[in-house]
């Protein structure tokens, strides 16, 4: 199950990766030849951030229609 506190950490670490990244490149303590590879994990990373949001949003539609229907069978009205 993924929570929303693991998705901001990830996030987090993330954008401290990019920025020692960022660091590395625009003081040129790495060659050139690693410019692309670095870009690429960075890439990466940022599609898996991205896929991480969009699970967590579908979880949690998910759970509210669980809910929605858990409250439909009982008959009691959910507030909003």
């Amino acid at each position: 199950m993924i929570t929303p506190r693991w998705v901001n950490l990830y996030g987090y670490v993330f954008l401290a990766i990019v920025a020692a990244m960022l660091v590395l490149v625009w003081f040129q303590l790495v060659p050139q030849s690693l410019y692309i590879p670095l870009f690429l994990v960075a890439l990466v990373l940022y599609l898996i951030r991205i896929t991480l949001r969009l699970l967590l949003e579908r979880q949690r539609r998910l759970q509210l229609r669980e809910a929605e229907k858990g409250a439909d069978m009982t008959g009691e009205k959910r507030e909003k």
